[in-house]
């Protein structure tokens, strides 16, 4: 299992061959900018135009904050956003 910290390592992965099928997002903390989307999420423009790239090139984007929680779809949460 690799580890990667933040919606920009995972997107700048991905296109150099890396066999990324699902990513659990969680712990992307809110700041200035950002929007929460749940208890463990915040995103902002730049995230979420990652997050719609990622899912083109057909990359499931599961959000848990810990293991024991219901999955929820990334871009669910991103649609009730509005985008």
């Amino acid at each position: 299992m690799r580890s990667l910290y933040g919606c920009a390592s995972i997107y700048s992965t991905t296109p150099g061959g890396v066999g990324i099928t699902t990513v659990n997002i969680g712990g992307m903390a809110f700041r200035q900018g950002k929007t929460q989307v749940n208890n463990a999420v915040s995103v902002d423009e730049k995230d979420i135009a990652a997050f719609k790239t990622l899912n083109e090139r057909g990359i499931e984007l599961e959000v848990r904050k810990v293991s024991s929680d219901s999955l929820l779809k990334m871009m669910d949460l991103i649609k009730k956003l509005g985008n």
